[in-house]
C-alpha cells in the first residue's frame, strides 16, 4: 500500500519544456543528442512518493522550438519559440476526423493499454489539433515517428499520419 503522498513546493503553473533525447543511452547528453521540437507544458502536480522519487505531472500547452540552450550544473534550460499553428477549419477536416475516429477505435479495443474511458473521451473531440495529440501519445511508434507527428505543424498533416499509423496497426 502506498503511504500519503507529500507535494513539494513549486510555483503554481510552472513551465517546463520537454524534448526527447534522441539515443536515450547517452548518459550525459549535449543539445546535439537532443531534438529542437517539443512540448511546453504547465506542471499540474509534483509528488515525493514513499521511495524517494518523484512524480510530476505535467500538461503539455504549445509545440515549442530550442532557441538555444543555456547549461546549467543540475539541468537544461533553453530558451525556446512558441510554434503557432494554423487556424480555421479545413475542407475535408471533418471526414478525416471521422476515419481517424474510427480507426482509433479498432485500435483502442485491440489495446489493453488504452482504457474504455480513454476512447471515450477521445471519441469526444472534434477540434483537428487537439485529436491529433490526445491520439498520437496512444499510438505504439518508435520515437522518431511520434517526433514527426510532434514537429508536423498542421493538424490535417498529423490527423493524415496517425490515420496511416493506425490504419497500418489494424
Amino acid at each position: 500500500m502506498e503511504g500519503p503522498k507529500t507535494p513539494l513546493s513549486f510555483a503554481a503553473n510552472t513551465q517546463i519544456l520537454l524534448v526527447a533525447q534522441r539515443d536515450a543511452k547517452v548518459a550525459a547528453p549535449s543539445p546535439a543528442d537532443m531534438y529542437q521540437v517539443g512540448t511546453l507544458g504547465v506542471i499540474v502536480q509534483r509528488d515525493r512518493l514513499p521511495d524517494g522519487t518523484v512524480r510530476v505531472v505535467v500538461e503539455g500547452k504549445k509545440r515549442a522550438r530550442v532557441a538555444r540552450y543555456v547549461f546549467d550544473q543540475k539541468f537544461f534550460k533553453a530558451e525556446v519559440e512558441e510554434i503557432a499553428e494554423p487556424e480555421g477549419r479545413f475542407a475535408g477536416v471533418e471526414t478525416l476526423i471521422r476515419s481517424v475516429l474510427s480507426a482509433f477505435d479498432n485500435y483502442a479495443h485491440r489495446d489493453a493499454t488504452i482504457s474504455p474511458e480513454t476512447a471515450s473521451s477521445i471519441e469526444a473531440i472534434d477540434d483537428p489539433s487537439i485529436l491529433s495529440d490526445k491520439i498520437a501519445r496512444h499510438l505504439n511508434v518508435q520515437l522518431t515517428e511520434q517526433q514527426a507527428l510532434l514537429e508536423s505543424v498542421s493538424p490535417v498533416e498529423r490527423l493524415e499520419k496517425i490515420l496511416a499509423y493506425l490504419q497500418a496497426a489494424n
